[in-house]
This record gives C-alpha cells, structure tokens and sequence, in this order.
C-alpha cells in the first residue's frame, strides 16, 4: 500500500467513526415552546419585516396568553423580535415553566402579555 492510498484509507476510516457517533446524538434539543406558529411578513411601508403571529391553536401557552392570529411580536422576555427564525430560537432557549413577558402588537396597539413556554415535543 503506498503512502497516498495509506492516507485515504485513514481518512475513510476517521470520516466513518465520525458519521458512527453523530448518529448517537439527539436529533432534537430539548426548548421550550408557546405553540404558537409565526412567520415573516413584509411591512407596507418598507421598513424591516415583522413577524406575525399565524395560528394560535387551543390549549396552548399562547392562547392562554391571550394571542391571536394576525398580531405582530415585538419583544420576547426583553429581547427585540427581528425573524420568526430569531424568535423561534430565543422561545427555545427560555426555560420551560419559567413566565416571560411579551409584547405584540394588534390593530395598531401594543398589548403586553406574561407567557409561559412549556416544554417542546421531539420531532
């Protein structure tokens, strides 16, 4: 076996044990969820997007907040809202059972609520 193949077989070797142990690990991480489903939404006057709030299904932390469908996220436990990406993020950091504040805004008004994120079903 000359030095080139020794080094690809070695290789090969490693890449595989790697993908072995990656297999081991979860494939979801434990968060926290509200239940609500959001998405980014483009604002009529050109300024950055919003996310906005699109199903707030029954028995859920949301809906026991008090959100609906159509109201836009401002802020989560203190933190700007910039993507439903960014948010989905920031409600899965925060511990499940522990109450936050939140600010949205509907019909033109801010409305602050207290939300408690429970834990997130795996995927």
């Amino acid at each position: 076996m000359n030095v080139r193949s020794f080094v690809l077989a070695s290789i090969l070797v490693l890449f595989a044990a790697a993908i072995a142990s990656a297999q081991e690990w979860p494939l979801t991480a434990p968060g926290a969820s509200i239940g609500a489903l959001v998405i980014d939404s483009a604002r009529t006057d050109l300024s950055a997007p919003q996310t906005a709030i699109t199903d707030v299904p029954r028995d859920t932390p949301a809906a026991k907040a008090g959100l609906r469908k159509g109201d836009i996220i401002i802020d989560f436990d203190g933190l700007r809202v910039e993507s439903a990406r960014q948010f989905k993020r920031i409600v899965a950091e925060t511990p499940p059972g522990r109450t936050v504040k939140m600010t949205v805004l509907r019909e033109g008004v801010r409305r602050q609520v207290s939300i408690t994120p429970i834990p997130s079903r795996a995927q």
